[in-house]
Order: C-alpha cells, then structure tokens, then sequence
C-alpha cells in the first residue's frame, strides 16, 4: 500500500508501506513534467487510479500510473547533459548507452544508462575527427563494436568508441559517372557489411576494406533512382528495401533485385520490422504484413486506425503491434483490439518522424518525433477499464416530469410498468 501526504512548500511525500521507503516529489521549474507548485492543500486518488492534486497557487495538477509508464525525454536547455534537441530520428541501443539521432543541427546523443546523463557528439570545423554532419537520420552498430552514422547531407560516419574518434565514409567511389547522394535515410550491419538505404538507391561498404559497392536497380536521367527510406533483412539474407516508389528485395549473394507483385510494388514505403518470419510493412496506405512471399494488409483508417498514414511499427513481446502515425500511436492486439495514445498520455506528441521507431534489446520501444521521444515497456500498457455509472435524479414521461416524494438518488432499481 501506499500513503501520500501534501504539504506546505514541500511538495508531495509518498510512503511506500511494503519498502518503508518515503519518496519526494516537488516542483522543479526546470522540468515540466513535476507537480507544478510547492504548496499542496489536496490530494485525491479517484476510481480509474488518476491522482488529483490541488495545489495553492498552480491550480489543479494530475497524475496517472499508466500515463507515467510513458517516459518522455526533451532538451532541458538548463541541463548541458540532457538531449542535445528535440528533433529524434533514430535509435541504436548497446548494453551500457541509447544512442538518439537528432535533427536540426543536434547530431548524437548518448544517454549513459547508469547515470542517466548524455554525452553530445557535433560536427566540430576545428577538429578533424568529429561528426561530420549534425542531421543524423540512421545509426547502427557493427561487430567490431563501431557506430555508424548516417545523416543528410555528410554521408556516412563511422565512430570507435575506444578512441572516441569519427571516420568519414562519404558515398563516392573513384569520381565515377553515377551521381552519389550523401543522403542516407538507413543503415542495416549484416556479417562484415553495412548496407545503407539513400537518396540514390542501395549502396554497401565491407567494413574491414572501406570499400563501397553500389547496387542500380532503375537507371534514371540523374543517376541511379530509388529513393530509400528504411531497410530491413530476414532470415534469408534478403535486404528488403522500403523506397520512396514501393518494396523490394535484393539478394546479395546474386546480386539481383526482386518486388512481390503487387500493391506494394508502387506506393510510398515509410518503414520495415522483420521479426519471427514475418515483415510488418508500414505505409501510405496502412499496415501489411509479408509472411511466405504472401502480402496481407493488416489495418488501414477504416479499421481503427488513427491515419493510413503508418509511419512505423513494431511487434512486442505479446504480439502485439505498436504503429506510429501522423496523428497518434495505435496499438493492435491479436484479438483485434487497437488502441489509440496521444500527447495527454505522456506522449511526446501526435506526429512523429518516419521510421522513427526502435525496439531495444529488452522490449522497449522508443519513439522519435518533433518534441523529443518517448519510450515504454509494453508489458506496463494495458487500456483503461473505464466502467460507467448511471444516475438516475428525474425522469419524465410523455415530456411531463413525475413528481415523487423520494429521491431516486438512492435506488438501486427502477421497474416502469410502461
């Protein structure tokens, strides 16, 4: 059980009877998400769980343990070790960090996990081994234990993390004809290479020799075409590659590209999730899901979704797939059941960036957007169970009212002979 108490300037005291633990939470104006004034004069839990704290002068302020199983980080600009910006892209987890690739000029936050704090790497003119490009769009790691890094418009970075030292790795390969693009929207490591997803279609570098392949699969009048926004690979070896013009595969080992033969062959592909045979496919037009070659569309608007507008998912633990759009986040059970999470339930918001989402090495998901990211443990997300009650004060018939000498606030039945 548990015991609150509110105080004057001191905040909210929680008694945790099963640790005999006292935990203090107080106003921080430096930290939005704290109770928003030191002076508590009321405290009320009601019957959904949600605590309700009046406060003297910052009016109401309330809480929920559900809503604060989503965390949400945010640039403090207070803080020099807190998120570089609130612009995230993506994710690459190890045992001890959470990398976050940050948009607008932030480059690489590192969040150490036993500290809590980040480290921000940024494209630095006066040293010749810094970041390269400060729009970091993808990263990965390799067995070596680099990090690579790709961003919008500086190609590929390669840092190693024994001597915290960046490599340039830009997409260029001996002035060649084809038109390289140092845009890169993805980055996948498989046995001794990293395969990168860019504006200019498929590239590959061996990352013991530095040396870069490029795979055309349409030649076009400005080079060679796909635009590429995430990659994924399966149990085959096929480098499945979402693209601005539909979903294909590539066989590395023929070198020879593939698509399936139907609908996803010419819509927008947002982002790729292979996992336990089969590829969950997040587009334009909603969900699908390919398993044994064969294409299931899975959800679109018209079946609960908030938007067709899917612009990543991921399976949990429990089968169940959390879907970002571009007007809130889904959840789809195996029994059918979705549903819906905005920014009033700790959300970072209701858009998020494409492919912005990631699923650590323990199950937690992380989600990118325009006001930071937000991460969960799915097994802690459970959907309110939200039981109405009626209340009975009059009721009329043929629109004249029935007087009663009772009140019927207090009757537990009602029998109308009408």
């Amino acid at each position: 059980g548990q015991i609150r108490f509110g105080t004057n300037w001191g905040g909210i005291y929680l008694y945790q009877l099963d640790e005999d633990t006292f935990y203090h939470y107080n106003h921080n104006p430096k930290d939005e998400g704290t109770v928003n004034d030191i002076d508590i004069w009321d405290l009320y839990v009601d019957d959904r769980e949600v605590l309700w704290v009046g406060t003297d002068g910052g009016g109401v302020n309330w809480s929920h343990k559900v809503l604060n199983r989503f965390s949400t980080e945010r640039n403090n600009p207070f803080d020099d070790h807190s998120l570089q910006l609130n612009d995230v892209h993506s994710f690459f987890e190890t045992a001890e960090h959470l990398w976050v690739g940050v948009n607008g000029l932030g480059g690489i936050s590192k969040l150490d996990k036993n500290s809590g704090k980040y480290f921000n790497y940024k494209f630095d003119q006066n040293e010749k081994y810094s970041l390269w490009d400060n729009t970091v769009y993808a990263l990965t790691g390799d067995d070596n234990g680099s990090v690579w890094v790709g961003s919008y418009s500086g190609g590929i970075s390669k840092l190693n993390q024994e001597t915290n030292l960046f490599t340039q790795h830009l997409i260029n390969i001996n002035n060649r004809t084809v038109i390289p693009s140092n845009y890169t929207s993805d980055l996948i490591a498989v046995d001794s290479f990293v395969y990168v997803g860019s504006g200019n279609g498929l590239w590959r570098i061996n990352i013991h020799h530095n040396r870069w392949d490029h795979f055309p699969r349409v030649p076009t009048e400005y080079g060679f075409g796909d635009i590429i926004n995430d990659l994924s690979v399966d149990k085959n070896g096929l480098i499945w590659c979402g693209s601005q013009e539909g979903l294909f595969s590539f066989d590395p080992h023929t070198y020879q590209f593939d698509s399936l033969g139907t609908e996803l062959d010419s819509i927008r592909i947002n982002h790729l999730t292979y996992e336990n045979n089969r590829l969950l496919v997040s587009s334009s037009r909603g969900l699908y899901r390919v398993e044994e070659g064969q294409v299931q569309l899975v959800l679109r608007r018209s079946d609960g979704l908030l938007s067709d507008n899917v612009l990543g998912a991921v399976f949990d633990q429990r089968d169940r797939i959390w879907l970002m759009t571009n007007k809130g986040l889904n959840s789809y059970a195996p029994s059918g059941q979705i549903q819906s999470y905005f920014i009033g339930d700790g959300l970072q918001g209701n858009q998020y960036n494409v492919g912005a989402i990631y699923k650590g090495l323990e199950g937690r998901v992380y989600l990118g957007g325009l006001n930071g990211y937000s991460s969960f443990d799915p097994d802690d997300i459970y959907p309110f169970k939200n039981e109405s009650h009626t209340l009975f004060e009059s009721y009329e018939l043929q629109k004249k009212d029935l007087n009663y000498t009772f009140s019927l606030i207090g009757l537990d039945q009602i029998s109308l002979n009408y």
